[in-house]
């Protein structure tokens, strides 16, 4: 058997040569603590400021914007707290502007419900219909239309759980996963209602 003198040696080798490599092996840490970075359209100040908290944010942008002119383009995320009728015409359309220039380059948008313009009408109903369509056309392309409260929940700390077997939805409302990251230990299945509840409430999985 190794003794401790021994383990220390060969650890230190171990770290050595992952660093001549190249590899961080506190990468991951410090990945972790860094404060996600968001870009954020609209003129909900108090959201602004309650998002400032959990996150790094930019908020020097317009629908105008070029993506490549972000900081490094290094945004992770883009929240859009209110909608216009007409820019939601234009993003139903795919017309380019800095909404369809993250969802091109694989960035997540949220969208805060309550900022959509059309949602202050009931009537004429076919026309709020017609609007209504539209927006399934942005959910579609990937955006996340989310309530007020619940994008504020999007960038606070994740509790971790740790989950076996058959996961179902319910076993995942149980858990109150909802904005949390679970743990999917080896051997587990996911069945597909849960797999649409685990896309719809932002759980974040990592496979064991």
């Amino acid at each position: 058997m190794l003794n401790e003198e021994m383990l220390e040696i060969i650890l230190k080798k171990v770290l050595e040569e992952l660093s001549r490599k190249g590899i961080d092996v506190n990468s991951r840490k410090n990945q972790e603590e860094k404060p996600i970075k968001v870009s954020f359209l609209g003129k909900d100040n108090l959201l602004k400021d309650e998002l400032k908290t959990y996150a790094k944010i930019n908020d020097n942008i317009d629908f105008k914007t070029f993506f490549e002119s972000l900081e490094k383009a290094d945004s992770e995320k883009l929240v859009v707290s209110d909608l216009s009728i007409d820019e939601l015409v234009d993003l139903s359309q795919g017309r380019k502007n800095i909404v369809t220039e993250f969802l091109l380059n694989s960035k997540e948008v949220f969208l805060v419900e309550e900022g959509l313009e059309y949602k202050r009408y009931q009537k004429p109903e076919a026309l709020i219909k017609v609007y209504d369509g539209y927006l399934q056309n942005l959910k579609e392309f990937g955006v996340k239309v989310l309530k007020r409260v619940e994008i504020s929940k999007m960038f606070t700390k994740r509790e971790e759980f740790s989950i076996s077997g058959v996961i179902t939805k319910d076993k995942l409302q149980k858990l109150s996963a909802e904005n949390q990251k679970i743990i999917v230990k080896k051997g587990s299945k996911i069945t597909s209602l849960a797999d649409e509840y685990i896309k719809s409430n932002n759980i974040q999985l990592e496979y064991e």
